[in-house]
């Protein structure tokens, strides 16, 4: 619940009343269900009201490939480095690394964090090794 409500942003975005932009918490029990309401309910203390809204998981539909990494995908080079990862667009969405470098794309993360960060993933030297190659060259 930390990670959540310290990572994202709980009131609707620019205003827009359409359901799209709305943040959402999903829970998979009654439990979650609670612990989200007594934390929504202290923060709203702190900081009024939030529009983030609560509803139980049925399934889940990833965005459209449009919307897949929206802040990444201003960068034509970092995306064309990345293709030679992947053997897909689908792949490359649904990558990890795809998904990190969206974030320092936005601001959120900056490189030497993000390489910090990926010498903890689980990946064999070589693969790492090239992915760190490759986001070197990443012209930003």
């Amino acid at each position: 619940m930390e990670v959540f409500w310290n990572n994202h942003n709980p009131y609707n975005i620019n205003g827009y009343k359409d359901m799209q932009y709305q943040s959402l918490l999903l829970y998979r029990n009654e439990d979650q269900a609670e612990a989200f309401r007594r934390m929504k309910s202290r923060m709203e203390d702190a900081k009024g009201i939030l529009d983030t809204e609560l509803a139980p998981f049925k399934a889940f539909y990833p965005a459209e490939s449009r919307h897949q990494k929206y802040y990444l995908k201003r960068f034509p080079d970092a995306v064309e480095k990345l293709k030679s990862l992947y053997s897909s667009e689908e792949e490359l969405e649904r990558s990890t690394l795809a998904a990190r470098l969206n974030g320092v794309a936005k601001g959120f993360l900056n490189l030497e964090r993000l390489q910090q960060e990926m010498l903890g993933w689980p990946l064999a030297e070589n693969e790492l090794k090239e992915m760190l190659s490759l986001i070197r060259q990443i012209r930003w």
